[in-house]
């Protein structure tokens, strides 16, 4: 944003997401289901937003509002509705709010997609499913 103008800065590379999210007051990721009922299900600019501190104004499609929500991270509004989604970008035009809302989405995600903790929590999903395929198993 730019006074009074929200810049969109189309595709970017992965090489150039850093100094975009550092460059961003919100990150907004308004997803739609299209017309064969393909959606996001949880893009990576959800996850990575929140771990650079940037509050969400996003779709509530498939995984992106549960996630926003469940990290504290934003504000989510029903898809395919531009003022809803304008008005949620104009409520976070106050500093503190969107300051709130980033750090909050960060603490979610180092605490829960932190890679040991992914990695522990999977090992251990994958114990418990085989001692679970060793039970039912007779010779």
């Amino acid at each position: 944003r730019s006074g009074d103008a929200v810049r969109l800065v189309g595709r970017h590379s992965h090489h150039q997401l850093p100094d975009d999210y550092a460059w961003a007051d919100v990150v907004a990721v308004p997803s739609v289901v299209d017309s064969t009922g393909d959606r996001d299900g949880l893009p990576n600019v959800v996850l990575e937003a929140m771990a650079c501190g940037r509050p969400l104004v996003a779709s509530d499609v498939a995984a992106i509002g549960d996630a926003v929500h469940a990290g504290g991270a934003g504000v989510v509004v029903p898809p395919g509705e531009p003022d809803l989604l304008a008005a949620a970008l104009d409520a976070l035009s106050v500093p503190d709010a969107r300051r709130r809302l980033g750090d909050s989405g960060r603490r979610y995600v180092q605490r829960d997609y932190e890679l040991r903790s992914c990695t522990d929590r999977f090992v251990d999903l994958l114990g418990t499913l085989h001692v679970r395929s060793s039970e039912g198993v007779h010779v």
